[in-house]
Protein backbone atom coordinates (compact mmCIF):
# COMPACT_ATOMS: atom_id res chain seq x y z
CA UNK A 1 0.00 0.00 0.00
CA UNK A 2 3.19 2.31 0.64
CA UNK A 3 3.61 2.33 -3.29
CA UNK A 4 0.34 2.86 -3.99
CA UNK A 5 -0.06 5.97 -1.58
CA UNK A 6 3.09 7.12 -3.25
CA UNK A 7 2.15 6.86 -6.76
CA UNK A 8 -0.86 8.87 -6.21
CA UNK A 9 0.86 11.81 -3.93
CA UNK A 10 3.96 12.32 -6.32
CA UNK A 11 5.83 10.00 -9.09
CA UNK A 12 8.70 9.73 -7.08
CA UNK A 13 10.42 6.89 -4.99
CA UNK A 14 13.02 6.55 -3.53
CA UNK A 15 14.33 2.72 -1.97
CA UNK A 16 17.21 1.94 -0.29
CA UNK A 17 15.97 -2.07 -0.30
CA UNK A 18 13.11 -3.88 0.33
CA UNK A 19 12.15 -7.08 -1.24
CA UNK A 20 8.56 -6.84 -0.77
CA UNK A 21 8.36 -3.57 -2.77
CA UNK A 22 7.51 -4.86 -6.09
CA UNK A 23 4.56 -7.19 -4.87
CA UNK A 24 3.37 -4.21 -2.81
CA UNK A 25 3.08 -1.90 -5.62
CA UNK A 26 0.90 -4.22 -7.61
CA UNK A 27 0.50 -2.65 -11.17
CA UNK A 28 1.05 1.16 -10.51
CA UNK A 29 4.54 0.82 -11.22
CA UNK A 30 4.05 2.49 -14.34
CA UNK A 31 3.11 5.52 -12.81
CA UNK A 32 6.48 5.55 -10.61
CA UNK A 33 9.78 6.78 -11.00
CA UNK A 34 11.87 4.17 -9.01
CA UNK A 35 15.01 4.99 -8.26
CA UNK A 36 16.93 2.28 -5.99
CA UNK A 37 20.35 2.38 -3.94
CA UNK A 38 22.39 -0.15 -2.88
CA UNK A 39 22.93 1.27 1.03
CA UNK A 40 21.98 4.29 2.93
CA UNK A 41 25.46 6.51 1.29
CA UNK A 42 24.56 5.91 -2.03
CA UNK A 43 20.85 7.61 -1.00
CA UNK A 44 22.38 10.07 0.81
CA UNK A 45 25.07 11.23 -2.46
CA UNK A 46 21.87 11.61 -4.45
CA UNK A 47 20.08 13.68 -1.57
CA UNK A 48 22.97 15.91 -0.81
CA UNK A 49 23.22 17.22 -4.76
CA UNK A 50 19.20 17.56 -4.87
CA UNK A 51 19.37 19.57 -1.33
CA UNK A 52 16.20 19.17 1.13
CA UNK A 53 16.14 17.58 4.45
CA UNK A 54 16.31 14.61 5.87
CA UNK A 55 12.74 13.58 7.69
CA UNK A 56 12.51 11.01 10.41
CA UNK A 57 8.93 9.19 11.05
CA UNK A 58 9.76 7.41 13.96
CA UNK A 59 8.15 6.46 17.66
CA UNK A 60 11.17 8.77 19.02
CA UNK A 61 10.33 11.29 17.33
CA UNK A 62 10.40 14.47 19.55
CA UNK A 63 7.61 16.33 17.37
CA UNK A 64 4.24 15.90 16.44
CA UNK A 65 4.10 15.57 12.70
CA UNK A 66 0.93 17.75 12.81
CA UNK A 67 3.31 21.14 14.68
CA UNK A 68 6.06 20.50 11.84
CA UNK A 69 6.22 22.67 8.85
CA UNK A 70 6.95 20.41 5.82
CA UNK A 71 9.05 21.78 2.98
CA UNK A 72 8.32 20.60 -1.26
CA UNK A 73 12.14 19.22 -0.86
CA UNK A 74 11.98 17.30 2.39
CA UNK A 75 12.58 12.98 2.07
CA UNK A 76 10.43 11.67 4.19
CA UNK A 77 12.32 8.59 6.02
CA UNK A 78 10.71 5.77 7.13
CA UNK A 79 12.16 2.22 8.88
CA UNK A 80 10.90 -0.88 9.07
CA UNK A 81 7.81 -1.92 11.05
CA UNK A 82 9.50 -4.07 13.73
CA UNK A 83 12.84 -2.49 14.23
CA UNK A 84 12.06 1.16 13.13
CA UNK A 85 15.22 3.27 11.57
CA UNK A 86 19.04 2.44 12.18
CA UNK A 87 20.68 4.46 14.27
CA UNK A 88 23.01 5.60 11.86
CA UNK A 89 19.97 6.76 9.49
CA UNK A 90 18.78 8.41 12.63
CA UNK A 91 21.38 10.27 13.54
CA UNK A 92 22.01 11.94 9.01
CA UNK A 93 18.21 13.07 10.01
CA UNK A 94 17.44 16.27 10.33
CA UNK A 95 14.07 16.26 11.91
CA UNK A 96 12.42 13.33 13.85
CA UNK A 97 8.51 13.27 13.64
CA UNK A 98 6.37 10.80 15.32
CA UNK A 99 2.62 10.16 14.75
CA UNK A 100 0.78 10.25 18.18
CA UNK A 101 -0.76 6.54 19.24
CA UNK A 102 -3.13 7.16 22.23
CA UNK A 103 -3.54 3.50 23.39
CA UNK A 104 -1.24 2.44 25.70
CA UNK A 105 0.88 -0.43 24.65
CA UNK A 106 0.15 0.03 21.15
CA UNK A 107 4.12 0.10 19.85
CA UNK A 108 3.70 1.38 16.27
CA UNK A 109 1.55 1.78 13.42
CA UNK A 110 1.68 -0.35 10.03
CA UNK A 111 4.11 0.86 8.21
CA UNK A 112 2.01 1.55 5.04
CA UNK A 113 -0.66 3.63 7.04
CA UNK A 114 2.33 5.54 8.49
CA UNK A 115 4.03 6.22 5.23
CA UNK A 116 0.13 7.54 4.23
CA UNK A 117 -0.53 9.63 6.80
CA UNK A 118 2.86 11.29 6.39
CA UNK A 119 2.90 11.79 2.96
CA UNK A 120 -0.76 12.96 3.01
CA UNK A 121 0.17 15.53 5.30
CA UNK A 122 3.51 17.13 3.44
CA UNK A 123 1.14 17.09 0.17
CA UNK A 124 -1.31 19.01 1.85
CA UNK A 125 0.76 21.77 3.41
CA UNK A 126 3.07 22.73 0.53
CA UNK A 127 0.59 22.20 -2.44
CA UNK A 128 -3.12 22.35 -0.87
CA UNK A 129 -3.11 24.63 2.07
CA UNK A 130 -3.98 28.41 1.82
CA UNK A 131 -0.86 30.29 1.80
Amino acid sequence: MAARSQCSATKKLMVVSDRYLKRAGLDYWPYVQLTTHPDWSAFQQQQQQQGGRLIAFTTKGDLNYLDFEFQENNWLIYGRETSGLPDAVMASCDVWLRIPITQPGVRSLNLSVSVAIGLFEARRQVYFAPR
